[in-house]
């Protein structure tokens, strides 16, 4: 079985806030704008042919260069989210319950497909919440990417028995949710996150971009 897009885990770090200073890029800071992402094709990632390359857009650590840099933190990404979560909502507005249950590769459905949107948003969710206001204590490791296809093999059955409105529904509800709780962190946490490579990926646009550019081209077939 393949995955869903490998969950689609790009990076684009934590672009939050207007930190400026000299710090060691093993903070990850530097290349937070944009940094090198694994794009590569797996087993694990590749949910067909019709589907893009660059499975690990969500859970893989930014690169650094090893030498000091003047940086900032650009809050951009927040826009980027929010551009994407607009189209998200666009869309579910205005497909039908029909098109929502459209087969998509792999098995995977339109409808499976915004479920999926909403587990790893949900994820990302759960543990800003765990983690955020706790100071000094230690972030959650980033997911292993051979750990994501079994995650989301795991999670579509169950995905894919969500009434299809409830699923797309449920990719709206929670994306909006985490923008807003990613807008309000602090630029301290956001600094402590890529200090610790990144493991709570505030970047959601990516993943989204991707699997509505796959969920379009499909209704259009």
């Amino acid at each position: 079985m393949r995955a869903i897009g490998g969950l689609r885990l790009p990076v684009s770090i934590a672009r939050f806030g207007t930190v400026s200073g000299r710090i060691p890029n093993h903070v990850a800071l530097a290349r937070i704008r944009r940094p090198q992402w694994l794009h590569r094709r797996s087993r694990l990632a590749n949910l067909g042919s019709d589907f893009t390359p660059g499975r690990f857009r969500c859970l893989t650590d930014a690169c650094a260069t090893g030498r000091e840099t003047d940086i900032s933190i650009d809050r951009s990404f927040v826009t980027e989210n929010h551009a994407q979560r607009l189209r998200l909502e666009h869309l579910v507005s205005r497909v039908a319950d029909g098109q929502l249950a459209r087969s998509m590769p792999a098995g995977w459905t339109v409808a499976g497909v915004l479920g999926h949107l909403a587990f790893w948003d949900q994820r990302l969710l759960v543990l800003l919440e765990q983690h955020e206001g706790k100071e000094g204590a230690a972030l959650p490791e980033t997911v292993r990417a051979a750990d994501v296809g079994w995650i989301n093999d795991a999670a579509k059955p169950m995905l894919l028995a969500l009434p299809p409105r409830t699923a797309a529904d449920l990719a709206v509800r929670i994306a909006g949710t985490l923008d807003r709780r990613i807008e309000a962190l602090s630029d301290d946490f956001v600094v402590r996150n890529a200090a610790a490579g990144a493991p709570l990926i505030l970047e959601r646009a990516h993943h989204r971009r991707e699997h509505l550019d796959e969920i379009e081209r499909a209704l259009q077939g």
